[in-house]
């Protein structure tokens, strides 16, 4: 049978612990655990409470999410997704996210996981990274980076009082990097490109018009000699 069960902390009276069970689809005579919460009524650990929820993924169980209540009121969730396997049912877990929350519930960062060494081929094996970071008071982005399946990273910086980008910075598979300032209001203002031959390209846009050109590009050869200029 399904139901919910509440434990009462014998000292102060107040909940301590809950537990719920709810009917799978294998079968109607089949609870499993479909919530667990905790909490720290006697104050002996670092948060304050403990949540794990769980759902039916296929025909099974599996775990849904974690949310932990820190005893100075910021959040920390965990939430997993899966990849289904041959028949439907739950496989390996094809990502993690992680998301924190100030103690007035405004998001700090996220960053997930994805998995790939459940594909098929090894185009799809390896692992990707992203982690995004903001400003809770605006709510602006601070932050990003992000590792991309093929090798590709990408980084930048935001202004976080306007959200508005400041800096980006890229490194690709081959080893070419690309490095991009911005001015206040966003816009491309210099750009460093790094070829993986050695080479670079130098790039300088009059965004104040203090010059008679609008774009002045330096091609660089691998030794470090000028091999061109290009005014625009």
């Amino acid at each position: 049978m399904s139901g919910t069960i509440t434990v009462y902390d014998d000292d102060t009276g107040q909940p301590d612990y809950v537990y719920r069970t709810a009917l799978s689809g294998i079968s109607s005579d089949f609870p499993y655990t479909s919530y667990l919460l905790d909490y720290d009524q006697r104050d002996e650990n670092s948060w304050a409470t403990y949540e794990i929820s769980y759902g039916l993924y296929g025909f099974y169980p599996a775990l849904d999410s974690v949310r932990i209540t820190w005893d100075d009121g910021s959040v920390t969730l965990w939430e997993p997704s899966y990849a289904l396997a041959i028949g439907g049912n739950v496989g390996a877990v094809a990502s993690q996210t992680y998301t924190t929350f100030d103690a007035q519930g405004r998001t700090e960062s996220v960053v997930v996981f994805v998995e790939r060494n459940y594909a098929v081929g090894p185009q799809l094996s390896g692992l990707a990274y992203s982690q995004t970071e903001y400003d809770p008071a605006t709510g602006n982005l601070d932050y990003s980076y992000v590792r991309h399946i093929e090798g590709l990273i990408e980084a930048k910086d935001f202004n976080a009082a306007t959200g508005v980008i400041d800096y980006a910075y890229s490194v690709f598979a081959n080893g070419r990097t690309l490095a991009q300032d911005y001015d206040a209001q966003g816009r491309l203002d210099y750009v460093v490109d790094r070829l993986a031959d050695g080479r670079m390209i130098v790039t300088d846009y009059d965004l104040l018009n203090q010059h008679a050109w609008d774009t002045y590009q330096i091609a660089y050869s691998a030794t470090g000699q000028i091999d061109s200029v290009v005014v625009g």
